[in-house]
């Protein structure tokens, strides 16, 4: 795989030199401690010392502290440079910092000249670790998609009319990418409806359940009042530019379920949620989302 450059570039060690509150300096007890980076993986020296896992969403220039599952627990907006890391963190929820944004600036920590033979083995070093990510590309097929799809129950199907070749290529160029192959087989043979059962689980906890209430269809134009793909894709554009997901039902509550398009998570369900801005995890595919549907009450 091409590994994204500021994957690369982000690895190394940095040292903790200011934090921002409201753009105004905050005593912080970690400045001067040290962050280690390595691919997937750093470890904050504190007292006692934390570890986390990270991955780089490049289209929204985001930081991603993962967690159990592939769950994302919290994202920074970052800005990088061979020398220096900022990452600006929305803290959110009730309390003093719930809502304002909390900035951290590192420099990296200067290590001994290396030599050119050096330098380049651990460059190689770092991009063969990298490089065991799963493959990117969002076209991938899952493995057991197509008896997923045969097996799962839509009322309602095609009641707009079955997703034609053309207004799914179509789709594709609006957004610049490839859709996962499964779903792209999936709004061909339903475009839209009502799926049975219809629960489902998000964020890798057992205690975050919803119910969905349909699954979008592509529609070229569609009518007022009813909710489509491109109709849902333009709104999260224009509320988030940055974010690269194709959106495919929506829940009993008005939150989105979307397909990750880009980067080395390509292909996840995401559950957008509309309460507290976050994007939570959903299934590692769209074939895996529907595997997991139940009932409500289970």
């Amino acid at each position: 795989m091409t590994n994204d450059p500021d994957d690369l570039q982000i690895v190394g060690d940095w040292k903790l030199t200011r934090v921002l509150l409201d753009g105004e300096p905050y005593a912080d007890p970690d400045v001067g401690r040290r962050l280690e980076i390595r691919p997937r993986r750093m470890t904050f020296r504190t007292r006692p010392p934390r570890e986390d896992y990270w991955v780089i969403d490049a289209a929204a220039r985001e930081f991603c502290i993962m967690g159990s599952e592939g769950a994302v627990l919290s994202r920074a907006a970052y800005e990088l440079s061979a020398e220096s890391l900022r990452l600006t963190w929305l803290k959110r929820g009730f309390g003093p910092m719930g809502g304002r944004p909390l900035v951290y600036e590192y420099v990296r920590v200067k290590t001994r000249p290396a030599t050119a033979a050096a330098a380049a083995a651990a460059a190689a070093a770092r991009a063969t670790e990298l490089s065991r990510e799963p493959e990117p590309s969002a076209a991938r097929l899952p493995a057991g998609w197509e008896a997923t799809l045969a097996a799962v129950v839509v009322t309602g199907s095609n009641a707009h009319g079955p997703a034609t070749e053309g207004q799914v290529d179509a789709l594709e160029r609006a957004l610049g990418v490839r859709l996962p192959g499964d779903y792209r087989a999936f709004l061909q043979r339903h475009n839209g409806g009502v799926v049975t059962p219809a629960g489902f689980r998000f964020g890798g906890d057992e205690m975050n359940r919803s119910v969905l209430r349909e699954l979008l269809p592509v529609i070229d134009e569609a009518p007022a009042g009813v909710a489509s793909v491109n109709r849902v894709w333009a709104e999260l554009r224009a509320e988030r530019p940055r974010l690269t997901v194709v959106p495919f039902a929506t829940d009993v509550s008005g939150n989105v379920l979307a397909l990750r398009l880009r980067g080395v998570r390509a292909g996840e369900a995401l559950f957008l949620d509309h309460e507290t801005g976050e994007d939570r995890w959903a299934a590692r595919s769209f074939t895996e989302f529907l595997a997991g549907l139940r009932e409500p009450a289970e």
